[in-house]
């Protein structure tokens, strides 16, 4: 290579890297919207292919990409307003169960009247921070609008492209097609593996320990069960804590029975789903030591928030990949070239 040559691949090089950051700044309020729209993209990519090839959409992508995204909406809202129903009632319905008389006994009836009468004069005080608080709600629903409205238009637009985007970006990779496609294959199979172990193990817990709690006749069975699917999805948290003090706490109520009931709903049942699926919906390509997978579970949620599920295990993987990659194509090279200058 010349030496004009290598001077106009450098300037490229760093026109390129320039480029990258100022994107990057540019980008950086919609990181975290785009990262959300990449993994649905990924996970949702068989449910694409599958209406793509419907004989009445005739392979048009950009309605195949919406009638994805509609459905996964629908799938979604119609079961959280269902739940939602159901739970608004079932919590009224313990509110109401409330004795009021128990109230009375505990002396709070005075500072009830104390606290309300308190809230009226500030409420007729401060009419100018009740119309913030009103213009902060409207300016937050504005920002949530215009949030789920870049997620779609983010989703509808690369869905159809994204295999060729992922291929450009793989010709173009200074480490080589083959390198680029297996580190694109084990970021795809890890993101997909980690939304079928967490999410769909999680819900199906918190399914069947809803039923034992209904058997074991709690009163707030469906709040328990809710809570139930969110702590199976918390890394060393799980459901076996909820449960061990509900037991705990009926057995010291007398309640032998039902606190047996949920004992062998988790252990002997909702426990071995976790069990039997988690091998089954983690794919091959994801293949990664469990403590390097807890481990980076761990700090990407204490770096990332929610996300952190992804990223940590994400970047453990690429890092085992990538130290793979080296000890079988580049080290023994390396160590060559080492060796002779040494000698």
């Amino acid at each position: 290579m010349d030496r004009k040559s290598l001077s106009n691949r450098l300037f490229f090089l760093i026109t390129f890297l320039i480029l990258l950051v100022l994107a990057y700044f540019i980008l950086e309020p919609f990181i975290n919207i785009i990262i959300v729209a990449l993994i649905s993209i990924i996970v949702l990519k068989p449910l694409y292919s599958r209406i793509l090839n419907l004989s009445w959409i005739k392979g048009r992508s950009r309605l195949s990409a919406s009638i994805t995204l509609l459905l996964v909406f629908m799938l979604i809202l119609i079961p959280v307003y269902i739940l939602g129903r159901v739970f608004l009632t079932q919590l009224s319905t313990a509110m109401a169960s409330i004795d009021a008389s128990s109230i009375e006994a505990l002396n709070f009836s005075d500072q009830i009247e104390t606290l309300l009468l308190e809230a009226q004069q500030a409420a007729e005080a401060n009419t100018t921070s009740a119309l913030d608080a009103i213009v902060n709600i409207g300016v937050s629903l504005l920002e949530v609008f215009i949030t789920v409205l870049i997620f779609v238009i983010i989703f509808i637009t690369l869905m159809p492209e994204f295999d060729n985007t992922v291929k450009r970006i793989e010709d173009i990779s200074p480490m080589g097609k083959e390198i680029s496609e297996l580190y694109h294959t084990k970021t795809a199979a890890m993101v997909s593996s980690i939304f079928r172990s967490f999410f769909i193990i999680a819900f199906l817990e918190g399914l069947i320990m809803g039923f034992f709690y209904w058997l074991a006749d709690m009163n707030l069975w469906f709040l328990l069960m809710i809570i139930s699917m969110v702590l199976a999805i918390l890394p060393l948290v799980g459901i076996s804590w909820l449960v061990i003090i509900l037991s705990a706490v009926l057995l010291l109520q007398g309640n032998t029975t039902s606190a047996i009931i949920i004992l062998v709903g988790f252990y002997g049942v909702a426990n071995w789903v976790d069990v039997l699926l988690r091998p089954k919906l983690v794919s091959k390509d994801a293949n990664l030591n469990f403590t390097l997978f807890l481990l980076g579970i761990l700090g990407g949620v204490a770096w990332a928030g929610f996300l952190g599920l992804f990223y940590g295990p994400v970047v453990m993987l690429l890092l085992v990949t990538t130290v793979r990659i080296y000890s079988e194509r580049f080290s023994k090279e390396d160590s060559d070239v080492i060796q002779d200058y040494l000698s």
